[in-house]
């Protein structure tokens, strides 16, 4: 450890500081005192991680639903029914094409990631199972397949302020200890 940033929701007194150097000092390390208004400043830049931990996701469902709605809208436009020679004025018509869903997957993908603080999700959709590479930050990786199309959700770390990424170490239990 070459760092520690102390951060407390109170602003540091004399004696705070004091302590915090004494309790340091002969140890190789930067020390900060982080207090209330960076943590002011953290809330103020990420109200959502707020809403996640303190407002029971209220803003965050809502903002969900939004978000799935303007989805739901876009692809409802491009859908079936626009094709209908009738349908509403400035729709698609024919075959959908490949650039029309772009915006659709884009929304999706902003809606999946747009909430949880921790971990960003990906996606996408294949004709043959696509490989899993080991990836930085790639936390789980799923594929379901129906013999003619792969869906395949990746899970990464790294979200948030000054986030770094998470490690995880997967250990299977040998056993009981000896007593």
């Amino acid at each position: 450890m070459t760092a520690w940033y102390l951060t407390l929701p109170l602003h540091p007194t004399n004696e705070n500081l004091e302590w915090l150097g004494s309790f340091t000092s002969g140890y190789d390390l930067t020390v900060e005192w982080r207090g209330l208004n960076f943590l002011d400043g953290l809330a103020g830049t990420y109200p959502a991680v707020i809403d996640y931990y303190l407002r029971d996701g209220r803003d965050r469902l809502q903002a969900a639903l939004e978000s799935l709605t303007a989805v739901l809208r876009t692809s409802m436009r491009i859908g079936p029914a626009a094709a209908v020679a009738d349908g509403p004025a400035g729709s698609p018509t024919g075959p959908l094409q490949p650039a029309e869903m772009a915006g659709t997957l884009r929304a999706l993908h902003h809606a999946l990631n747009e909430h949880d603080p921790h971990f960003s999700y990906d996606y996408s959709v294949d004709s043959a199972r696509p490989e899993v590479p080991d990836q930085p930050g790639l936390v789980a990786a799923v594929q379901d397949g129906d013999g003619k199309r792969w869906v395949r959700r990746r899970v990464r770390t790294g979200r948030g302020p000054g986030a770094s990424g998470l490690a995880f170490d997967v250990v299977q239990p040998l056993g009981e200890p000896e007593t």
